[in-house]
C-alpha cells in the first residue's frame, strides 16, 4: 500500500515541502505562517489548529504531494521527457536593457512587461529581492513594465510567491504569474478547487528549475568575501550578462562577485537543495503556458557572454498566441524553432536524467516507508523506459542512501 502525507507537519518532516506558501494562503496567516528554518528553507509553521476541511484542501492543492498533468492540452509537439508544446522559439528580449539585466535573454521579463503594457492583465505576480534584506526573496506585484524589470533575473534561494494568492483572487482582477514549475503546479491544483484561479490567472510563465538551494549556500558566498548579511544593499544571483555573476554590494560601497562557474561548480558538493526537488517530475514546467530556458547548446555555460539567449516553449495555445503578440508588438526578437522540441535534451541534459530517474526514486521512497507524492499524467513511466535498467538501479540505490542518511528529514517549525 502506498503511504500518503496526512498533514503539514508530515509534509515538512519527510521532505516533501517545496516552500511555495500556498498553504498559508488557504489556511490564513493566523493558522499557518511561512518561516525560515535550517539550513535555509521556507516552511509552514502551524500556529493554530487547522480545520479538517481546510487541511484536506491543502493536501489536494500542495504541489509537494500532488501534481496532475491532466490539465495539459493536446498539443502538436510532445516529447516523452520534456512534455507538451504548441511552438518553440529561439531569441531574446528586444530591449537591450532587458536582455542584459535578465537571466536568460529576458524572454519571461519581456513577456510580463508586454502583458501589463497591453492591458491583458492588471498586474504580474512574481518574486524579487526583499527590499530590506536583499539576499532574501519576496513575492511582488508589478502593475507596470518598470516594476517588472526591477524584479528581473533569477533568485537562487527559497521563495513563497503564493502565500496570499487566494487573497489576490479576491481582487477580481486578471493577472499573470511568473515562478517555478512547482508554483505553477500549485496554481493548477488550486484551479480545481477555486474557479477564480482558472478565470483570473490568465497566464503562467515558468523556467527550467534545477532545484531550490538552501539559503546557507548564499551565506557561504558572503563569508568568502567577509560580508555580513545585515550590511547588504544589493544581492544578485544572475543577470547583467549571461549567465551573469553572483554579486553583492554593501551599504558602505564594498562589492564582491563570482562568475556562475565560480559560484556553483567548485562548491557543488555544498549546494544543498530541497529533498522534494530530487523527485520532481516537472522541472521544465510542463503545466505552464510558457517555459523559457537558457539556450546553452551543450547544456552548460562554457563562458560568460554579454547578453543571453532564450529557448521558449509555448506549451498551450494561449502561450503560443502570447509569444506571437509579444513579437509583433516589438517586445521579443524570436524565430520559430520547432525542431528544437527534442533539442531541449541538449540544452537541458540534467533535466532529462532527472525525469528518467523519477520512477526509481519514487520506488525507493515506497520501499523505505515514506509518503509518496501523487504524480498523475506526468509520463513518469514513459520517461523511464527510454533508458537502461542500470540507470534506474543507480537512482534507486542513491535515493535509498539519502533516506537512510536522513537527508530527507527536516525541522518542523514550532
Amino acid at each position: 500500500m502506498i503511504k500518503r502525507a496526512r498533514d503539514l507537519n508530515q509534509i515538512c518532516a519527510d521532505g516533501l515541502c517545496v516552500g511555495c506558501g500556498i498553504c498559508e494562503s488557504l489556511a490564513g496567516p493566523a493558522r499557518v505562517k511561512m518561516t525560515m528554518v535550517e539550513p535555509g528553507y521556507l516552511r509552514p509553521h502551524t500556529r493554530q489548529p487547522i480545520p479538517p476541511e481546510i487541511m484536506q484542501t491543502i493536501l489536494d492543492v500542495c504541489p509537494g504531494v500532488s501534481i496532475d498533468g491532466s490539465c495539459v492540452e493536446d498539443t502538436p509537439l510532445l516529447d516523452a521527457v520534456m512534455g507538451p508544446g504548441v511552438s518553440v522559439w529561439r531569441g531574446h528580449a528586444s530591449q537591450n536593457e532587458v536582455q542584459f539585466r535578465a537571466a536568460a535573454g529576458g524572454a519571461l521579463t519581456a513577456l510580463a512587461m508586454y502583458l501589463v503594457d497591453s492591458g491583458e492583465v492588471s498586474f504580474v505576480l512574481h518574486v524579487t529581492a526583499a527590499q530590506d534584506a536583499p539576499m532574501l526573496t519576496e513575492r511582488k506585484l508589478s502593475f507596470d513594465a518598470g516594476a517588472v524589470l526591477d524584479g528581473a533575473a533569477s533568485r537562487y534561494g527559497p521563495a513563497a510567491p503564493l502565500l496570499d494568492v487566494t487573497q489576490l483572487l479576491d481582487r477580481a482582477e486578471p493577472f499573470a504569474f511568473v515562478g517555478k514549475p512547482c508554483d505553477v503546479a500549485a496554481i493548477k491544483n488550486l484551479a480545481r478547487h477555486d474557479q477564480r484561479a482558472a478565470d483570473l490567472i490568465k497566464y503562467t510563465l515558468t523556467l527550467s528549475c534545477a532545484g531550490v538551494p538552501a539559503l546557507g549556500f548564499s551565506s557561504q558566498f558572503l563569508e568568502r568575501h567577509d560580508i555580513r548579511e545585515q550590511d547588504l544593499s544589493e544581492f544578485r544571483y544572475r543577470g547583467h550578462g549571461w549567465p551573469g555573476p553572483t554579486y553583492a554590494k554593501t551599504n558602505d560601497g564594498r562589492e564582491a562577485s563570482e562568475s556562475y562557474l565560480q559560484m556553483w561548480y567548485p562548491y557543488s558538493e555544498k549546494w544543498k537543495t530541497q529533498f522534494r526537488c530530487k523527485i520532481c517530475p516537472d522541472a521544465t514546467g510542463e503545466l505552464a503556458d510558457i517555459t523559457s530556458v537558457d539556450d546553452w547548446p551543450t547544456g552548460f555555460p562554457e563562458k560568460d557572454e554579454p547578453v543571453g539567449r532564450s529557448l521558449v516553449v509555448a506549451r498551450t495555445q494561449a502561450g503560443d498566441r502570447l509569444v506571437r503578440k509579444a513579437i509583433e508588438a516589438g517586445y521579443l526578437k524570436m524565430q520559430p524553432a520547432e525542431e528544437e522540441m527534442h533539442g531541449l535534451h541538449q540544452t537541458q541534459p540534467h533535466q532529462v536524467n532527472k525525469k528518467r530517474g523519477i520512477l526509481a526514486r519514487l520506488l525507493a521512497m515506497w520501499v523505505s516507508g515514506l509518503p509518496v507524492p501523487r504524480f498523475r499524467n506526468m509520463r513518469v513511466l514513459a520517461s523511464a523506459v527510454t533508458t537502461h535498467p542500470v540507470f534506474h538501479l543507480r537512482n534507486f540505490l542513491g535515493l535509498r542512501a539519502r533516506v537512510r542518511g536522513h537527508q530527507n528529514r527536516e525541522h518542523v517549525p514550532r
